[in-house]
Order: structure tokens, then sequence, then C-alpha cells
């Protein structure tokens, strides 16, 4: 089915009606019922991505269609086709979370399946913002964002884990840095020392 200039989309919800160009809503709406469609609409602007994505892994599964044939069908861009197309193949929809956006959903698509159901329902139930999906998973525990701004542990461990990533990297690879680079690391590494020092302090070592 191809749509035209005039035809109505195929969405029925009492007092809209959804054009491809406009939405028409009915003088005799209530004002509750006008409120309610902004909720309606937020829930579709989610929903969209998940249908794309849902969408382009089936013609790519079922008929062989390239990512370059999308999108010259779609106009949307290859970047942003593969993207909804990878979240929508890693997390399957019983892994999903109505209460959870698309973007925390992103956020665990590359875990195994398994994981993505841990993060997800303690994403769920701790009422985590996307940042703070993200900085638990790198922390391994949950880290909201008031524990993250107040200076609590969870932002030590999320430093302490991304400091390490770091310090595995540097480990791997052959460092030939000359003596200014080094001095520019133990710059770098100053205010870490002095906090290392006044903590010890503060507890008394």
């Amino acid at each position: 089915m191809e749509l035209t200039k005039t035809d109505e989309l195929p969405i029925s919800i009492p007092g809209f009606r959804f054009q491809k160009t406009g939405l028409q809503i009915d003088e005799a709406l209530t004002e509750d019922d006008w409120k309610s469609g902004l909720s309606l609409l937020q829930r579709a602007e989610e929903s969209l991505r998940w249908w794309v994505g849902d969408w382009v892994a089936f013609g790519e599964k079922r008929y062989g269609r390239t990512y370059e044939e999308i999108e010259q069908i779609t106009g949307l861009s290859r970047g942003s086709l593969w993207n909804a197309a990878y979240v929508s193949g890693a997390v399957e929809p019983s892994r999903r979370r109505e209460d959870l956006s698309w973007s925390h959903h992103q956020e665990v698509a590359k875990l195994e399946p398994e994981d993505q159901m841990k993060w997800l329902e303690l994403a769920e139930s701790n009422s985590m913002t996307v940042p703070d999906l993200r900085a638990s998973i790198k922390a391994g525990e949950v880290v909201k964002a008031a524990s993250r701004a107040s200076g609590k542990i969870g932002t030590i461990q999320a430093i302490h884990f991304e400091f390490v990533q770091w310090r595995k990297k540097i480990e791997t690879k052959t460092i030939d840095w000359t003596p200014t680079q080094w001095l520019g690391v133990l710059d770098e590494l100053k205010p870490i020392v002095e906090f290392y020092e006044q903590a010890k302090a503060r507890a008394g070592i």
C-alpha cells in the first residue's frame, strides 16, 4: 500500500486524524484528551526506532535487501538504518521493556542476552537515566546521577574502572614516549595523587 498526498495514515485514535503532513484534531476534544494525545505522540516517536529497526531487519533477512537499497527506499541515512536494525536484532522483543526508552536498550545491545535482561531490569527498578545505565555497566554496579554528582563511592568506582581500562591499553603497547610526554602524564595524574593523600589523611592512615 502506498500513501498519496491526501491519504490518512492507518492509525486510529478517537479525536485525532493522522495525515502524512499533519495532525487534525476534533474541535469537540476535551482538554484532558488533548493532553493525553501528547503522551501518545511521545510513545509513537519512541517506538518509531523500534519499528524502523524491525522493518529493516525483516527486509534484510527475508528479501536480501542491502542497506544501500533500503537507504534509497527510505531516504534515511545508512548509519541510522544500521543502528536501528542492530539494536532491534540484538535485543529481541521478549527482552524489551516498555517503560524504558530505546536508548536504554541501545546501551545494552552489545551485551550477552542474560546481561541485557539483568541491566534492563536494574534500569527499570532503579529508574535509571541513560547516563546512569551507561555508568553502571562500566562500573559493574548501579551508579545513579545523585551518586555521581555528589562524589559518592559509585563515582570513584567508575573513575577507577576507566583508569584500569586505560592502563591496560597502555601496558599492552610498546610505550616510546619522550620525557616531556611522561611529564605531561604526571601532570594529569597530579590531582589524583593529591586527592589520594587527602583521603589517606582523613582516614587516619
